[in-house]
């Protein structure tokens, strides 16, 4: 296990030897390893996933890192395009970067781990030089739209080809990249080349303060490294000669904060920084608020699982809906098997069907399993959207109740 990753001793943002242990999720397998070989998904390589804090920064962070290409193979089957959600906040960020940043007709515009190219189509369609680093497969998908790809890892040296090919950026986006890279020091170096002096660099991480309101312990797994606040993710970033001017709390992935960034003194301070800083300064004592997260997803826990097994004494079917990587957390936290539930829906075309979740026996199949067979209960894995979820499957002709796992386990039906 030990070659295919390492422990980390030392605090992944300021180095000190100063890490203490919040919580162990447990060894749990690549949340995006779903495999038709029902065999090989319950063997399942599993990693260990020690939560911890840095008592010097309070930089929240997994304790042992997987190989990226474990993590991150090439043919990484996750498309942003795939989720509504995500789409309408990228089209929400687009609106807003043109309304804050003076954009020339013909401006570069960069997005690093661009995925399916779903961000850049939009500034693509708008006259804009699109330009996406993607190193797995899915760049494909934005080639294919017409999209300029560099099909590698981001880096000093991609800066400097970019900027030699294309010139420099008026802005560089990196959503949900920051937490996720191994050594976030080379993105931060490879962007202060590429960007303009007067221009925006973008950020968007999943938020530490909704992960802990929410009970979102099916965020921790091995994709996510670090775990940031306005607060440590500033730090970091101040060490590499960005400054935040702009703050923005933006719902992706259960709670998300977007960030604008310049060189010192480019750009005024927007009044949500300091709204920010003081939100997060009244909060208290991070520890303090961990240990309280860690007691009441342990109730939630004992009462998931007691609410799932009083279910399946009536011998009701239960299907859960959903097949993202936080499904799969999730269930290997909570130990769910296909004793528990019977299946996991997922959306049409989706790779994942035919599948089984990673750890266990729990086949992925088709979202109109839900309509066709009337399980008696849905377990909504994605219960951060779960209001426009249970009303859109409803009207969809679903006819049962709703099991809602996070932050407060319970059952909803239509006319509750």
């Amino acid at each position: 296990m030990t070659t295919d990753g390492k422990h980390i001793p030392n605090c992944q943002g300021c180095g000190a030897n100063s890490l203490k242990l919040i919580m162990n999720v447990g060894d749990i397998p690549m949340v995006n390893g779903f495999t038709s070989d029902a065999h090989a998904a319950v063997n399942s390589t599993r990693f260990p996933a020690d939560w911890l804090i840095c008592s010097n920064c309070d930089l929240v962070q997994l304790g042992f890192q997987v190989k990226r290409q474990i993590i991150f193979p090439q043919n990484y089957s996750y498309t942003s395009g795939s989720t509504q959600l995500k789409l309408e906040n990228f089209r929400d960020l687009f609106n807003e970067s043109q309304s804050l940043v003076n954009l020339p007709p013909q401006s570069l515009i960069v997005d690093l781990g661009a995925n399916d190219g779903s961000l850049l189509k939009l500034y693509s369609n708008a006259g804009y030089i699109a330009l996406g680093v993607e190193p797995t497969d899915v760049a494909d998908k934005a080639k294919g739209a017409g999209i300029i790809m560099l099909k590698e890892r981001f880096n000093a040296k991609c800066a400097r080809k970019i900027a030699n090919n294309h010139g420099h950026a008026e802005i560089v986006c990196a959503n949900n990249l920051l937490a996720h890279v191994e050594q976030f020091g080379e993105i931060l170096d490879g962007v202060r080349i590429l960007l303009k002096p007067n221009g925006v660099f973008i950020v968007e991480v999943q938020y530490l303060f909704d992960l802990i309101d929410n009970l979102g312990v099916d965020s921790i797994y091995h994709e996510h490294n670090r775990y940031y606040s306005l607060t440590t993710l500033e730090k970091q970033l101040s060490c590499y000669g960005f400054e935040l001017f702009r703050a923005k709390h933006i719902q992706t992935h259960g709670g998300s904060i977007r960030l604008y960034l310049s060189y010192p003194g480019v750009q005024p301070l927007h009044p949500s920084v300091n709204k920010f800083r003081e939100l997060e300064k009244a909060r208290g004592s991070v520890i303090d608020q961990l240990s309280q997260f860690v007691k009441k997803i342990e109730t939630a826990r004992h009462e998931l699982i007691s609410l799932i097994h009083q279910i399946r004494g009536t011998s009701a079917k239960i299907f859960g809906i959903g097949a993202a990587p936080r499904t799969a957390a999730l269930i290997n936290f909570l130990g769910i098997d296909n004793s528990m539930i019977d299946c996991v829906l997922e959306v049409p075309n989706s790779l994942k069907i035919g599948c089984y979740v990673p750890g266990t026996r729990i086949p992925v199949l088709e979202e109109n399993h839900l309509i066709t067979q009337q399980p008696d209960y849905a377990l909504m894995f994605s219960w951060h959207i779960s209001d426009y979820l249970a009303t859109k499957l409803w009207n969809s002709g679903y006819m049962g109740k709703f099991l809602i796992p996070l932050p407060q386990p319970k059952s909803i039906s239509r006319d509750s």
